[in-house]
């Protein structure tokens, strides 16, 4: 299992500190939840039901009509390898002597490592194809676009914070569109910046020559609740495509995938206007206080430590030399931040008050002043 963060238990009883003790930010999940009221007993009583009006809310808020909710994006993260791999296969094998052998799934080489793992354990299941992973730094090459069969982004990445353009996107599924590749854009922090959502562009080139609805059959997109909305317990996510992925993806996936409790809070989530500008507001002045104490401590300029740092807005990554060392000493200290895959970054979630935000500043330079 790969390690996402939190597991503030686990780090309580290594470090011998109550609970109630530590900050944890290794989520990047928002310190600010929507507001739970009551949830009616028949919610709890009945199965989940499709036509309970959480569609409706849903397409919305995203702008699409095509979409299919899910136990968190990481669900559809699990299961799209295989639906998009067959329909990969079924479609090169049509009025054809033989099929394609050899398929390449592009992903970044430092992001969300789940994708990567579910993409893995989807080769196992097509011993009849080649079917080989590639990597690109933030964004692919012009040569791997031309030759590869599906394309990953995440955006924005996390844990870089790096942002593709949606009209680049646009370009890139064009590309991949000529040869019937798939794009997959998973948008799991992009509900702070819906305006750069590939799902509520408008690009006006894409539809001027009459491609928009071919495009969008090989693009997908994911969306979680968790980050934004604060209910990373309720696991919701969604998937935004054309019904011929939906409909497999959903078969694979069985009935009830999203509990009816969570289908209840989410309608009023995503209904909530004013609550999500709101919040959206405070995000970002947290995120402005978190960036500016972050830079007291982490800098290049900084004799004992150089380092990088990234914003994805719900968080700061900071890339600097023995992050391994500076995650220990931080949950020493009672704050819990998340240690990056590549062992070469710590990404900082956000406080959730200014308390909080100035005992990370007091921690952090009683770090440096024993070092």
């Amino acid at each position: 299992m790969l390690n996402h963060g939190g597991k503030l238990r686990e780090y309580a009883a290594l470090y011998q500190r109550p609970l109630e003790e530590w900050i944890d930010l290794s989520t990047g999940v928002s310190p600010w939840t929507y507001p739970i009221g009551q949830i009616p007993t028949y919610v709890w009583n009945r199965l989940p039901e499709d036509d309970d009006g959480l569609m409706e809310v849903a397409q919305q808020y995203y702008g699409c009509e095509s979409l299919l909710p899910v136990a968190g994006s990481q669900a559809a993260i699990m299961a799209l390898p295989c639906v998009i791999l067959s329909s990969l296969i079924e479609s090169d094998c049509e009025g054809e002597g033989s099929c394609k052998k050899d398929i390449q799934i592009a992903l970044p080489q430092v992001g969300y490592k789940e994708h990567e793992q579910a993409w893995r354990k989807a080769l196992t299941q097509f011993p009849t194809v080649t079917i080989s992973l590639v990597f690109y730094p933030d964004e692919p090459s012009a040569e791997q676009l031309n030759s590869i069969d599906v394309l990953v982004v995440i955006n924005p990445n996390n844990p870089t914070g790096h942002y593709v353009s949606a009209n680049k996107l646009h370009l890139w599924q064009q590309a991949l569109a000529v040869r019937g590749g798939w794009l997959v854009v998973d948008e799991a922090f992009m509900d702070l910046t819906p305006a750069h959502s590939l799902l509520h562009s408008n690009n006006p080139a894409v539809r001027a020559n009459g491609a928009a609805e071919t495009l969008s059959e090989n693009r997908v997109v994911l969306r979680s609740i968790g980050k934004f909305f604060g209910l990373a317990g309720a696991r919701v996510g969604f998937v935004i495509a054309q019904p011929k992925v939906l409909a497999p993806l959903q078969a694979l996936l069985g009935p009830w995938t999203v509990a009816g409790p969570s289908r209840y809070i989410l309608q009023q989530a995503l209904a909530d206007t004013p609550w999500q500008q709101q919040t959206r507001e405070r995000i970002c002045a947290m995120a402005d206080k978190l960036h500016q104490v972050l830079s007291l401590h982490f800098s290049s300029k900084d004799n004992l430590v150089e380092a990088t740092m990234a914003s994805g807005i719900l968080f700061h990554t900071v890339q600097l030399p023995h992050a391994a060392w500076w995650h220990q000493t931080l949950a020493k200290q009672g704050v819990l931040v998340r240690l990056c895959d590549e062992k070469h970054a710590i990404r900082f979630g956000l406080p959730h008050n200014d308390a909080d935000l100035q005992r990370v500043n007091t921690v952090l330079t009683h770090i440096k002043d024993n070092q």
